[in-house]
């Protein structure tokens, strides 16, 4: 069984498409020893909980992967937010703001307090502006809170 690189907890809120592919890719290349998945959508999450698990079984990687709550996730060393609202045909990236921000103000209120030394990537759009709002909501520095995309959005 290979171990983990590192003695770090990496919470993954948002168990959709690109959550469930940090979660593999998270367990492929063990940096972390401990992958946590928040998911609002309990069958999503256990379904992916155990999916997850069995790739580490049988891959040997050493991570540990679980479900667990907001505030769990608040605690870990990275959190990387990818749950948000899915863009509609024909839909800009800009027409999703209001209803993502809804699910930050939602997902910072469960995870309070946070941990202050957490480091926060947000993967959901339009990725500049919640990233903005994000490191308000959070207090976290601004050297600790990240967000990634293309540059589709500014």
């Amino acid at each position: 069984m290979t171990q983990p690189k590192l003695k770090t907890t990496i919470a993954i809120l948002g168990c959709g498409d690109v959550g469930s592919t940090l979660a593999y890719t998270l367990i492929l290349q063990p940096i972390c020893s401990e992958v946590l998945l928040v998911d609002l959508k309990h069958s999503l999450l256990e379904a992916q909980v155990r999916d997850l698990s069995d790739a580490t079984y049988r891959g040997g990687s050493g991570v540990r992967v679980r479900a667990a709550t907001h505030a769990e996730a608040g605690q870990a060393d990275i959190v990387v937010i990818t749950a948000g609202a899915k863009q509609k045909p024909g839909e800009s990236r800009l027409s999703l703001l209001s209803r993502n921000l809804h699910i930050l103000e939602s997902i910072f209120g469960a995870m309070a307090p946070m941990n202050p030394h957490t480091i926060l990537l947000l993967v959901a759009n339009p990725v500049d502006i919640l990233t903005y709002f994000a490191r308000k909501m959070s207090g976290l520095p601004e050297s600790q809170v990240l967000g990634t995309g293309t540059s589709l959005d500014s």
